[in-house]
């Protein structure tokens, strides 16, 4: 069986393709979204964590009150890796090799943003994309809300059919689990492992309020 990917895009695909990204530019405008560098694959968010106690693999725990980075998929990017591999198995390699870069720039935000006298707790993001996010050192967590689960799984579910070129197909495969995960990493650990990632490419930032 062929792991062939890429696909034309038709006129109606390309047409809810630009409705979607003037949407996802409001919504990380109104939620004030950063993007420290062109090529990350995530945006982020200084926030304050309001859910439940969550314990961590290293024994450290993410409480109510603490301080985050809360990351959001760049959803541009990742249809750009989408649309350009020529097979599955050379998307996740690029995808892995972004991830690994923009982590490692992270380890640099982190530093500039403890310089604002903000102390991190830890990085923290809701995903149906968690797959391999263990291998990076991260937490992956089921989210704990049942409503909140089905809301967010309706939500990523729509962002799959409109940005993965096989998104109705990945949806409809029974096979394919689209539950939402948390995926979260304690700030130690993060820069225990990112720092092992090797040197780090420089890099334009923009981190600006």
């Amino acid at each position: 069986m062929s792991n062939e990917v890429r696909i034309k895009l038709g006129l109606k695909k390309k047409c809810i393709l630009k409705i979607w990204s003037i949407w996802e530019h409001g919504y990380h405008y109104f939620l004030r979204l950063k993007l420290g560098h062109a090529e990350d694959l995530l945006y982020f968010k200084v926030k304050t964590y309001t859910g439940p106690s969550l314990k961590l693999n290293d024994d450290e725990y993410l409480n109510k009150g603490d301080t985050v980075i809360e990351l959001h998929f760049n959803n541009k990017l990742l249809f750009k890796n989408f649309m350009n591999a020529k097979s599955e198995i050379q998307m996740a390699t690029n995808l892995v090799r972004s991830m690994k870069l923009t982590l490692q720039r992270f380890d640099t935000y982190l530093n500039e943003i403890e310089d604002q006298k903000l102390d991190i707790k830890a990085l923290y993001g809701v995903t149906i994309l968690y797959k391999g996010a263990e291998f990076l050192g991260f937490n992956v967590i089921d989210v704990p809300s049942k409503w909140s689960s089905r809301w967010l799984q309706l939500c990523f579910k729509t962002i799959l059919v409109i940005a993965h070129p096989n998104g109705k197909k990945r949806l409809s495969n029974t096979h394919t689990d689209l539950s939402p995960r948390i995926i979260t990493v304690s700030k130690k650990t993060f820069q225990n492992n990112v720092r092992s990632f090797g040197a780090v490419p420089v890099t334009t930032r923009n981190l600006s309020n």
